[in-house]
């Protein structure tokens, strides 16, 4: 059952006390240069991670790209029957719109599907890295050295580290400690460094030199320390710092791969969540001309009268549009028998038509510079209008 990482780090913390209890004898003895602080810092680096979100977002993302690739391929359906049942400039144009939108939201989908990939293969990297570090570091647990506890090992570092200069009480105080556990000094003269003579075997006193005795007592210790202790704390501290180097590079590494292949996406407008909207286009800053060299504007040509195409185009064909006209507003309402189509010019013609499908009626209104108007209605035959008849009369 997989565990997340505080779980894992507040199993693996047993092993900092290796260094809760032996640092401070390693410190005394020039094995170490760091703090305790600094250990439990590498060692919390990887805790502010939840995998277990991640692993719920990875979950999230895969089915959403499930569901965009089932809504694109019914897409792809719609636009196959609408090609089918659908012809002519405008379906084509339609059509081609709806194409090119549908591959680039399949090259999207693709590139996020890649991207859902690599946050999987993240996640494992993740979990592995600190797995891997949480049981090395409690791999370090060891609450004993040469079968001294540290209370001792740090008596045996205060002996060497406040006697090597010579006489000293912490270190003589250290010394008569130590000589009824540690058999390298259980000798009478370190056992008795404190008092002023010492008993030498035929009633004679004689002063110890005190200088001499916590001297050979601290390199007594120093060389016991060197072969038992400072190896074994070393190599606990290569472990722990490997350990941490390794987790470390490895979290890096998954992090670079997520964020390089999630920049490495693209999305093209059109492509963008649900009542997200286009982001408006920069403005452009109007170029500055020097007055003195900006040429003067030409006169406004006067506007020619409109003229009327040479033939008209088919009504059934598509037709091009000339180039004077400009759609301002074109309303096409169609109830099964009536279309009406009301249609503007940039030289205010105004033209309104409307078929039943028994009488046409053109109505066309003109105004000129002079406010001059033409109002004709014309008929098929079957419905004429008043003015016709009077006309024809």
């Amino acid at each position: 059952m997989p565990s997340t990482f505080p779980t894992r780090c507040s199993i693996s913390a047993r092993g900092l006390e290796f260094f809760e209890l032996f640092l401070p004898a390693a410190t005394r003895l020039g094995y170490e240069s760091r703090e305790l602080a600094d250990y439990y810092a590498r060692f919390d680096a990887e805790r502010g991670m939840r995998l277990h979100t991640l692993v719920h977002d990875v979950d999230i993302l895969g089915r959403s790209l499930d569901t965009a690739r089932t809504e694109l391929d019914e897409n792809e359906r719609c636009v196959a029957a609408l090609r089918t049942g659908w012809s002519g400039v405008a379906a084509a144009a339609a059509i081609d719109a709806a194409d090119r939108q549908n591959v680039q939201a399949d090259s999207t989908i693709g590139r996020l599907h890649d991207l859902a990939e690599v946050l999987f293969e993240a996640n494992l990297t993740l979990s592995a890295a600190v797995t891997n570090k949480a049981y090395m570091v409690v791999s370090l647990h060891q609450p004993t050295v040469g079968g001294y506890s540290a209370a001792q090992i740090d008596v045996l570092a205060r002996i060497y580290a406040e006697g090597k200069d010579g006489d000293n009480s912490a270190a003589k105080d250290c010394m008569e400690d130590a000589s009824y556990w540690f058999p390298e000094l259980a000798d009478d003269d370190y056992r008795h460094v404190n008092g002023l003579y010492k008993d030498g075997g035929g009633g004679a006193l004689r002063r110890l030199d005190r200088d001499d005795v916590v001297r050979r007592a601290a390199g007594i210790t120093k060389d016991w320390l060197d072969a038992n202790f400072r190896h074994v704390y070393e190599e606990k501290q290569q472990e722990f710092t490997a350990a941490c180097a390794d987790c470390a590079e490895a979290v890096h590494a998954a992090y670079d791969a997520v964020v390089a292949e999630a920049r490495s996406i693209e999305v093209q407008p059109g492509f963008r969540p649900e009542d997200t909207p286009d982001p408006a286009p920069a403005p452009r800053a109007p170029e500055a001309h020097d007055a003195d060299t900006v040429p003067a504007a030409a006169p406004a040509p006067a506007p020619a009268a409109p003229t009327a195409p040479a033939t008209s185009p088919a009504t059934n064909g598509p037709g091009v549009r000339p180039a004077s006209i400009r759609w301002w507003r074109r309303g096409n309402h169609s109830d099964g028998c009536r279309t009406t189509d009301n249609r503007t010019t940039d030289n205010r013609t105004t033209d309104n038509r409307t078929t039943d499908g028994r009488c046409a009626t053109d109505i066309r209104a003109t105004a000129d510079g002079c406010g001059a108007s033409d109002g004709r209605r014309a008929s098929d035959g079957y419905c004429p209008g008043p003015r016709e008849h009077s006309r024809s009369g």
